[in-house]
């Protein structure tokens, strides 16, 4: 079986999270990068994913929810959204509603991908983590893949 990249995206007006999963089934191994983008537009998205992209390669980006508090973020939000979606037709816009009960500390810890050098204004690299394994765990096969990733790491 080939190498699975997962990228999460965090998108954000100040900073956008990337983080890059880099899953080996054949070794029962997993890799974890991140950086921390300009946030406010899409094309640092857009650029980060064609570097970090390979032949088995699944974008999540993490979609914008109106939290009824900051109205002026809303509508720039949603244009980046719709910008990524037109320049990267194959990520997968996922909502974040249950992920923390899905994706929980615990096994962002096991995984290595709670805590980062790198900070930013809203947690956006750890949000991006978190989207990208939630969209991974979706599948069948790569939640299979993580689910032996994590069994090792336990131990098991």
């Amino acid at each position: 079986m080939s190498i699975i990249t997962l990228i999460g995206i965090d998108p954000g007006i100040v900073d956008t999270g990337a983080v890059t999963f880099t899953l080996d089934p054949e070794n029962t191994a997993l890799s974890v990068t991140s950086e921390k983008l300009e946030g406010g537009h899409y094309a640092p998205i857009v650029e980060y994913v064609k570097r970090k992209k390979r032949s088995m390669t699944f974008i999540f980006v993490e979609k914008y929810r109106d939290r009824g508090t900051v109205f002026n973020t809303h509508g720039t939000m949603r244009n980046i959204e719709s910008a990524v979606q037109r320049a990267l037709p194959t990520a997968v816009i996922l909502d974040n509603t249950g992920v923390k009960q899905v994706v929980t500390k615990s096994l962002m810890q096991l995984l290595g991908c709670w805590d980062f050098s790198t900070t930013t204004n809203h947690q956006d690299i750890r949000s991006a983590a978190r989207i990208a394994l939630y969209g991974g765990l979706k599948d069948p096969v790569i939640n299979g893949f993580l689910t032996q990733i994590v069994m090792k790491n336990l131990g098991k």
